[in-house]
């Protein structure tokens, strides 16, 4: 641990010092990467970028700042067609039919965990009749890539599996695609947008899981996926639009001086949760003024965003050592004895608390939208506050009734991070239901309640082993050994991708009883409501 403590303080210095310089060293390596590419055409080069700007849809759009508590137009339309779906949804789930005042109003959320969770959230979204009775889907990090592949692929759910799993058998490595790299440099170099190795990242992620595109290229026979292919945020409306899926939600968080605000990106909207002030989702990363756009900047594609969404690796040494839980950790990492004299977790605390432990390595910068006085937000991965989504699914105009939790955090048999959750419902005077650690411990489902018709129902299912599954098989083993289940590992084989698949997928069916039970609870309390 000492090594990599050193390492990481190597290239967090390296970072702070040549920061102001990344954008032209970035486009450096893109012209250096120029050189390199086999058969390389500038013609055919520039009418790739040219299509991009004729096909952009908003290229002559000036977007405007919403301010408002109330949901966007768009959708308040989503929730009424896709209550009709889901009045249906739950008569076929539950074996009885609901009128649609009693109707819940159900979210699934889904943690971070790199390919652990995003294979933990496909197993969730492969129960189609449970899917149905649900309205919102919320993401951070690893499960961000799942819903990305799942809105931005054209195939039935199986054959989706399928090839994701045949995707992330090959290294990350693999990922590369110095085109992309070079058009989104060269984009925004154009538009004054700051580079960074996020957006290196992100090309890196999106040509592992949306490589088959490549093939659909229309009028190219070459092998490469270009920015105009790259799906976008905003055409996930389509998927959405007439309510036969639910709504998703991806998560982010701008930091500054320590503080985390939380970022709701949906295909309507972008917006900082709690400041009431949102854009247009294909304007994200335009710079405003005086509440309107003041550059035509072309979307961004879920690439991009996926990068951001998924960055830890952006974390700084105050939040990785934030996540120490005890001293003996605090010491591996800093390189310090237990035995040294004076050691104690306090006197760590004082020798690191400085500016130091808020550097952290090439976030994403992006321009303001009017939301704070600094020109640009730092964006990083929502797990450095904490890993489970639950911030924009508390807006108390989305009304939820039952809040659904997948934990594929590496603590999540200590429900550490529900702990963080629900201390950030208190803070924010959000309601949450009061919950029991003790009887959640070692137990594949919990069910959490509170008299408070207000109060939303929360189910707690953390990745845990389950001997009915396997007696061999603990994903926390294999997390805390370094094994294919630890959030760095990139590349699972077909096997380890169908063990983990199996055991969260049984998890869920062993659970749907309890489910179904929770979601007649809620139906009830309604009931109740409406006899007031």
């Amino acid at each position: 641990m000492g090594k990599l403590f050193k390492v990481f303080i190597i290239c967090v210095f390296v970072n702070t010092v040549t920061y102001p310089f990344m954008d032209a060293f970035l486009l450096k390596l893109a012209f250096w990467q120029i050189k390199g590419l086999i058969n390389f055409s500038l013609i055919d080069f520039l009418k790739d970028i040219a299509s991009v700007k004729k096909l952009d849809p908003y290229a002559k759009k000036r977007a405007k700042v919403r301010t408002s508590e109330l949901l966007s137009p768009r959708e308040r339309r989503f929730l009424k067609k896709r209550k009709v779906w889901v009045n249906k949804g739950l008569a076929k789930f539950l074996e009885c039919s609901i009128s649609q005042a009693e109707q819940p109003t159900i979210a699934l959320c889904f943690s971070g965990g790199g390919y652990r969770a995003m294979i933990g959230t496909l197993a969730f979204l492969q129960q189609p009749d449970f899917l149905d009775t649900v309205t919102y889907l919320s993401s951070l990090s690893g499960s961000t890539w799942a819903l990305s592949t799942w809105l931005g692929h054209n195939l039935e759910f199986n054959d989706l599996l399928t090839l994701t799993r045949t995707q992330i058998s090959h290294s990350i490595i693999n990922g590369i695609d110095r085109r992309l790299l070079i058009e989104n440099g060269i984009w925004k170099l154009f538009y004054g947008q700051k580079m960074s190795l996020v957006g290196v990242w992100g090309s890196i992620v999106a040509n592992v899981l949306f490589n088959d595109l490549e093939k659909n290229y229309i009028g190219s026979t070459q092998t490469r996926i270009l920015r105009g292919q790259m799906p976008k945020l905003s055409q996930f409306r389509a998927k959405i639009d007439h309510g036969s899926r639910p709504m998703p939600l991806f998560t982010a968080v701008s930091v500054s001086n320590h503080r985390y605000q939380w970022l709701e990106f949906n295909p309507y909207e972008v917006g900082l949760i709690g400041q009431n002030k949102y854009i247009p989702s294909w304007s994200f990363g335009r710079h405003f003024t005086k509440g309107l756009s003041t550059d035509y900047a072309p979307e961004h594609g879920i690439d991009y965003l996926m990068g951001i969404w998924g960055s830890a690796f952006t974390a700084s040494l105050g939040e990785i050592l934030g996540h120490c839980s005890n001293k003996k950790m605090l010491a591996e990492v800093t390189d310090i004895s237990e035995s040294s004299p004076g050691f104690s977790v306090d006197t760590i605390s004082a020798k690191l608390r400085s500016e130091f432990l808020k550097l952290r390595l090439s976030p994403a910068k992006i321009k303001s939208m009017e939301f704070e006085e600094s020109p640009f937000l730092t964006l990083v991965d929502a797990g450095v506050d904490f890993n489970l989504p639950v911030p924009p699914l508390l807006k108390k105009e989305r009304k939820l009734d039952l809040i659904i939790i997948a934990d594929f955090s590496s603590n999540a048999d200590t429900g550490s991070e529900l702990k963080y959750a629900h201390e950030y419902a208190l803070k924010n005077g959000l309601k949450f239901p009061k919950i029991d650690y003790e009887v959640m411990r070692d137990s594949v489902i919990s069910v959490f309640t509170d008299p408070d018709p207000e109060v939303p129902v929360v189910i707690y299912m953390p990745m845990i082993k389950n001997d009915n599954y396997s007696k061999l098989f603990d994903p926390k083993e294999y997390v805390k050994s370094g094994g294919y289940c630890s959030t760095f590992n990139l590349c699972y084989t077909p096997r380890q991708f169908d063990e983990l698949f199996g055991l969260i997928a049984h998890n869920l069916s062993a659970s749907i009883p309890q489910i179904k039970e929770a979601m007649k609870f809620v139906i009830e309390k309604k009931k109740r409501m409406l006899a007031l």
